[in-house]
């Protein structure tokens, strides 16, 4: 199995389809922005995959705790949202989300979006 992922979708079948998209990598599974921090802390994930409009507690409002906690606030986080205006967008740079989709989203663009944002780096000497 490979590097874990973090699902955070209140909607159990934007969770599946990611799944079964990084059937390469270990997908944990949160539906609510509480689940998110909780299961972040605990889980520690090589990336995040955030939808924004949930319950309890939005996107926004996860990413702004995570961010202050230096014990995740490091992990890269990508948002999904079915929210594609420019106020949205913006609070997503104001948030320094690594990148966004737009829902509905391409499988496809995702797998290739946590493949860049996963790939180990090459070295400069190499």
């Amino acid at each position: 199995m490979g590097k874990k992922i973090l699902v955070v979708d209140d909607d159990a079948d934007v969770r599946q389809l990611i799944r079964v998209t990084l059937r390469a990598y270990e997908v944990v599974e949160g539906s609510n922005g509480l689940e998110a921090l909780e299961m972040a802390a605990r889980e520690k994930p090589a990336l995040i995959i955030l939808d924004v409009m949930m319950p309890r507690m939005n996107g926004f409002e996860v990413i702004k705790q995570m961010k202050a906690d230096p014990i995740v606030a490091e992990i890269p986080i990508v948002l999904l949202t079915a929210r594609g205006d420019q106020g949205t967008l913006e609070q997503g740079q104001d948030a320094e989300v690594l990148t966004y989709l737009t829902k509905p989203f391409s499988p496809r663009k995702l797998a290739d979006r946590v493949e860049k944002i996963l790939r180990p780096k090459k070295s400069k000497t190499s």
